[in-house]
């Protein structure tokens, strides 16, 4: 696969091959089949080498295929196309996090949050990461960010719970547990289509 990936390094320009093979990879990784998400992700950057999205899903699929540092040189290639992606810098910090390398994972979210201040997701991961190292005040911090940015996010609202309950303050936990319960499931938003 490098060996392909080096000799298209220089395209440019949107091929309908490479959006139709995003496509065909989008919706096989949707579908649960990140192997076959995977080829077809290759094929597509096989003919659009400088397209961050397509970076984003093979991050993604890698990460799903438990390949942590493999998916970390993917969102390492989405930042090169795109510096101020909020979305990769999350998703590498997520691989770090993954990966139990908790003080890159909280320099990723930092510079998601520097991106996007109001990202929610950043937030409750630096959370989860800070509570990892058992600094368990400045997670609940970043969960209260978290939710003051989207009340209804669930997995804030779980975390915090996790959090409390972990400092020993139950009947704190319960409550965070009882707002989460009272929420919609989250969804997964994957990358756009190739745009």
């Amino acid at each position: 696969m490098r060996i392909l990936l080096t000799v298209c390094i220089g395209k440019k320009g949107d091929s309908p091959d490479a959006k139709k093979h995003f496509k065909i990879a989008k919706k096989k990784y949707e579908n649960g089949d990140p192997k076959k998400a995977l080829e077809e992700i290759t094929k597509a950057i096989s003919h659009n080498y400088n397209k961050s999205q397509f970076w984003l899903l093979k991050g993604n699929i890698n990460i799903d295929l438990w390949e942590i540092e493999e998916s970390i040189r993917c969102f390492e290639k989405a930042i090169s196309i795109d510096p101020n992606s909020a979305v990769a810098w999350n998703r590498k910090g997520e691989a770090y996090m993954y990966n139990s390398e908790y003080d890159e994972a909280i320099k990723c979210f930092e510079k998601a949050i520097s991106f996007e201040p109001e990202n929610a997701l950043a937030w409750n991961n630096k959370g989860i990461v800070y509570r990892e190292k058992e600094e368990n005040d400045k997670a609940i911090e970043c969960y209260d960010k978290a939710i003051s940015i989207d009340s209804e996010f669930k997995p804030a609202w779980r975390n915090k719970g996790h959090t409390y309950r972990e400092k020993g303050l139950d009947y704190k936990a319960r409550e965070c547990y009882h707002k989460a319960g009272s929420l919609e499931p989250e969804k997964t938003k994957l990358p756009e289509d190739g745009d």
